[in-house]
């Protein structure tokens, strides 16, 4: 069989790989387990079942037959049903069209055996793709040329079935940073507050803020071209200050300094005329 594995509901489109029968020899029959399915003769003589609906998952036997199931013509071929795959959720559901953004589908029923995700038109495969768990896939997204919605669907047959379940995935024009207001701060100092002006900010519940790698704050939506971030502590050095949309990715970001606070011990004397010169 070209496809060995179909959902319950039935209806894949499963090629007998090596069955050949000529195209005027009348009406073809294929059984899954206890199950007719339809079976129909292509141009060059190959065979092509639909597999039937049945009731529950499990391994069923193959078998083939012409003149409306009176000669059998192959038998013995193994096929797996599963309980269709469902696809509840889908984290961030918002991203860059440049790509590369890894999301995670949360729902039931996945396996790694032929596992792919398809965005949009685009399917992606291992290693694009990859079981986290039966309830969570991880995929790879790829580029696109226009903004808008699409949907995210699942396959564990090797892309012959999907899910339809139209959980949206929204592309969007990533958020870019031109200016940190202030641009520099103190180190080692708690409830320092930054205005970030740039371009395509949303206002979404990810809405975030990272200093440097691994310094990450919600963000306070202002415009689509400016939010406010507290300044998280940190010693003496430079980073870069981003912000993202999806609390994932971010693009390249402006310069924030963080600056010594100094110390002072003693002045003495502490007072002195007022025309100066006093050491």
């Amino acid at each position: 069989l070209s496809l060995c594995r179909g959902p319950i509901a039935g209806g894949s489109a499963v090629t007998v790989v090596g069955a050949v029968v000529s195209s005027g020899s009348g009406p073809v029959t294929c059984v899954f387990g206890d199950e007719r399915g339809v079976g129909t003769v292509s141009a060059d003589g190959g065979v092509v079942c639909t597999s039937p609906r049945v009731v529950g998952g499990g391994s069923v036997f193959v078998s083939v037959s012409g003149d409306s199931g009176e000669s059998e013509l192959v038998s013995g071929l193994e096929f797996v049903y599963y309980v269709e795959p469902v696809v509840a959720r889908v984290w961030p559901a918002r991203g860059p069209v440049e790509g590369g953004t890894f999301v995670t589908v949360y729902g039931s029923g996945f396996s790694a055996e032929g596992l792919q995700c398809r965005v949009g038109e685009a399917v992606v495969g291992f290693p694009d793709a990859r079981l986290v768990t039966t309830s969570a896939v991880s995929c790879l997204l790829p580029a696109v040329s226009t903004v808008g919605s699409v949907s995210v669907e699942v396959s564990v047959n090797g892309g012959a079935d999907f899910t339809d379940d139209g959980e949206p995935y929204v592309y969007e024009v990533g958020a870019s940073v031109s200016a940190v207001r202030p641009s520099r701060g103190l180190s080692g100092r708690d409830g320092q507050v930054v205005t970030v002006v740039g371009t395509h900010f949303e206002h979404t519940r990810e809405l975030s803020c990272r200093f440097g790698v691994d310094g990450s704050v919600l963000a306070l939506y202002m415009s689509s071209t400016m939010v406010s971030c507290s300044v998280p502590v940190r010693g003496s050095g430079v980073v870069s200050v981003s912000v993202s949309n999806n609390g994932v990715d971010s693009s390249k970001g402006s310069l924030f300094v963080y600056g010594g606070t100094g110390s002072v011990w003693e002045v003495m004397p502490s007072h002195g005329p007022s025309r100066g010169g006093t050491m």
